[in-house]
């Protein structure tokens, strides 16, 4: 992870778009605001899904917790296997 986005106290808005990127063979999604750098983790073994607003209907994609999340850490990983969003960090 990228030290500057590291406990970046910024709050989230409504209007925050994020892109998304999948894990290779699994339901793991990584969403990251557009106005951040992408993880170092975030290697080969991800590829990007979409991008996803507050309209978003990907299942497991809560806009709250995903933007209060990432507004703190730069990022937020989920999972898609259920309706509400299982936050992994």
């Amino acid at each position: 992870m990228n030290a500057q986005s590291h406990g970046d106290p910024r709050p989230y808005s409504w209007g925050q778009v994020f892109n998304l990127f999948r894990r290779q063979g699994s339901d793991l999604v990584c969403a990251v605001p557009l106005d951040r750098p992408v993880p170092a983790f975030l290697d080969d073994r991800w590829g990007y899904f979409c991008v996803a607003d507050a309209a978003c209907v990907v299942p497991g994609f809560d806009y709250s917790s995903v933007a209060a999340g990432a507004g703190r850490y730069g990022f937020r990983l989920f999972r898609t296997g259920s309706l509400t969003a299982r936050v992994v960090h």
